[in-house]
């Protein structure tokens, strides 16, 4: 995820939940602003009034846009003009809800992330299960090798106590260590993880949208990247609950 400001943040959180409001037409409705001595004012239909309640600087909407979660200012006078929030804007926009959600769930401080913080010891722990006896579960050092830190991390304890006592893991606890000693992962690290189908389909939406995701970061070049993003691209413009929604048919072959 691109570094920005936490106002940043809010803004670009409440400008995408207002561009998912289709418009007359059906289709995305561009934003208007404003510049003036006080701020800048934000006009669109999806947001409440039809009008952002704070003014932020042009400077904030020029560095959204110069990370890509903007598209650029389109001037249309010397004070005004318009623009749109971008794919990368939404999937942001979008993590962040899940990143909250996830950190309401467990209680956990706001500093521990789902996607780069708790997702990866999740997998780590999927990853060596296959290894491990399965009713023992994976040891807290096989994770941390997995994960190339050192042994006895005090983050990788941490993070099982949170997977732990959210239901992604089971294990073997003891005094000494928050986290359990032993982890095996439930059905729903797998559904997470290696997208196994969920009541609703929505961790097998998530799970498809992250290795889209994926694929974009890995793409060997810059065209194919280009075409991994127009797929990722279509994935978000047609939302996860629809998404869900397909891919519980698919598995379930209703």
């Amino acid at each position: 995820m691109a570094f920005i400001t936490a106002d940043q943040e809010q803004l670009l959180c409440a400008l995408a939940a207002a561009y998912e409001v289709r418009g007359r037409t059906g289709e995305r409705e561009l934003f208007i602003f404003a510049r003036s001595s006080g701020g800048t004012s934000i006009l669109h239909d999806g947001l409440d009034g039809h009008e952002w309640d704070q003014r932020p600087g042009i400077g904030d909407l020029e560095e959204l846009a110069a990370k890509g979660l903007l598209s650029p200012l389109d001037w249309r006078s010397q004070h005004s003009g318009n623009f749109r929030v971008t794919a990368e804007g939404l999937e942001h926009a979008s993590r962040v809800r899940r990143n909250e959600a996830f950190n309401a769930e467990v209680g956990a401080p706001f500093d521990h992330v789902w996607e780069t913080d708790l997702l990866p010891v999740l997998r780590a722990v999927v990853d060596t299960y296959r290894f491990a006896p399965a009713s023992k579960g994976v040891s807290q050092e096989a994770v941390n090798e997995r994960l190339g830190r050192s042994e006895g991390d005090a983050e990788t304890d941490r993070t099982l106590y949170l997977l732990y006592t959210s239901g992604y893991i089971e294990g073997i606890t003891a005094d000494q260590v928050e986290g359990p000693m032993f982890s095996v992962p439930t059905e729903k690290a797998f559904q997470v993880t290696r997208g196994w189908p969920s009541q609703g389909g929505e961790s097998a939406a998530a799970a498809f949208i992250a290795a889209l995701e994926q694929a974009v970061r890995d793409a060997p070049s810059e065209d194919e990247r280009t075409k991994r993003q127009q797929m990722l691209d279509i994935a978000l413009d047609v939302g996860q609950s629809v998404l869900a929604g397909v891919l519980t048919k698919v598995a379930t072959g209703v």
